[in-house]
């Protein structure tokens, strides 16, 4: 099944889902840095915030990165030169399965050490 301008549609997902994913870091990058601007606090609250923003930012960051690897690995362009896909349906079926097991498993696992 093809999409728009010949992609499939699981690169527009993927891509749609990059480009909001940066719009919101940027959305909630602004926010962070303006949040604090008229409050005072004491010198290691403002440090403990700022290193529970910046490991959250590097979470949301890396989430997003993970999500444009993916529309890359999927892309038409990739599947022409060889292909991540193609590779991937190469190997052991055995080694799909962890794979895909690990790759389900992450989100959870992120979603753990959010709390």
């Amino acid at each position: 099944m093809r999409g728009i301008n010949g992609s499939d549609p699981i690169d527009l997902v993927l891509a749609n889902t990059f480009g909001i994913g940066a719009l919101s870091f940027g959305l909630l990058l602004g926010q962070a840095l303006v949040a604090f601007g008229g409050i005072t606090i004491e010198v290691w609250r403002a440090w403990f915030y700022g290193i529970g923003i910046a490991v959250l930012f590097l979470l949301v960051a890396s989430l997003n990165i993970a999500v444009w690897y993916g529309a890359l690995l999927t892309s038409p362009a990739s599947q022409q030169e060889g292909g991540f896909l193609r590779w991937c349906s190469n190997r052991p079926l055995r080694l799909r399965a962890v794979a895909a097991l690990l790759l389900t498993l992450l989100p959870i696992g992120f979603l753990i050490a959010e709390r």
